[in-house]
């Protein structure tokens, strides 16, 4: 799988106010260039905080551009499990778009109504082991993210 990173921050390397809210850091070319840069992949990752504290919706906004994409969340300890029928990917991306990575130790249940669960291994130090996740991703048809 091919991964690109895409990151903003402020000029003292911040991401948002130390309150934790977000605020644009870009200017609206900045934005529309990454619902482009979206378009170019096949999968946008993001981790459960940014779900958490954004509740965003990860779709593709691009004047030019109409395409469905898909969105992979790690949340190895499935703590918004219980939430994700409720948070805006989940009510506008389509349950087979929509990719919820855990600890495979952790959660052994099947996919949700609202999202496809990937059971992803430990490494040694505790966290989701990204090849292992690359390589579910990979199963699935995810070519880049």
């Amino acid at each position: 799988v091919f991964v690109s990173l895409k990151i903003a921050q402020s000029l003292d390397g911040q991401v948002g106010l130390k309150t934790g809210e977000s605020k644009w850091i870009t200017n609206d070319k900045s934005r529309e260039h990454v619902h482009y840069l979206r378009a170019c992949h096949d999968a946008t990752l993001v981790g459960r905080g940014t779900v958490q504290h954004d509740n965003p919706s990860l779709n593709i906004r691009h004047s030019r551009i109409q395409k469905e994409n898909r969105v992979v969340v790690i949340d190895p300890r499935g703590t918004l499990l219980h939430e994700v029928s409720q948070l805006q990917v989940a009510r506008i991306h389509k349950p087979q778009n929509l990719f919820w990575c855990v600890n495979e130790k952790l959660y052994t249940s099947g996919d949700l109504p609202f999202a496809k669960i990937l059971r992803v291994k430990e490494s040694s130090d505790g966290m989701l082991d990204l090849q292992d996740l690359l390589k579910n991703l990979w199963n699935q048809g995810v070519r880049s993210i």
